[in-house]
């Protein structure tokens, strides 16, 4: 639902099925932004997160984590690990598009 209402936005989306997918997609390509969550199958998203930092397409991505996981400890803990922001799945799809916005917009080379 998300990536249909991004690419109706104008974004290209390319969805993936977990993380370990997302890394081995990160290794050959290097989109603008990564979108994720905390609970993913094979890989969760503590260790992407962490993963993708250490690769050099993704060292100095913006990364935005979508979590049903609101606990601001985990908000924190995401946010440590090198997350750009945290939005909660119950935020409007309105707040989630000006998030990724604002993460493009300060976006480093």
């Amino acid at each position: 639902l998300i990536c249909r209402r991004l690419e109706r936005e104008g974004y290209i989306v390319k969805a993936v099925e977990n993380g370990l997918k997302g890394l081995k997609y990160l290794k050959s390509h290097k989109p603008d932004l990564i979108l994720c969550d905390l609970m993913m199958p094979v890989m969760d998203g503590r260790e992407f997160l962490k993963a993708v930092r250490q690769t050099d397409n993704g060292k100095n991505l913006p990364v935005i984590v979508l979590t049903a996981v609101g606990s601001e400890l985990a908000e924190a803990d995401s946010l440590e690990l090198g997350a750009t922001d945290f939005v909660n799945k119950t935020s409007s799809f309105d707040v989630l598009l000006a998030r990724i916005r604002k993460a493009l917009e300060v976006k480093t080379p």
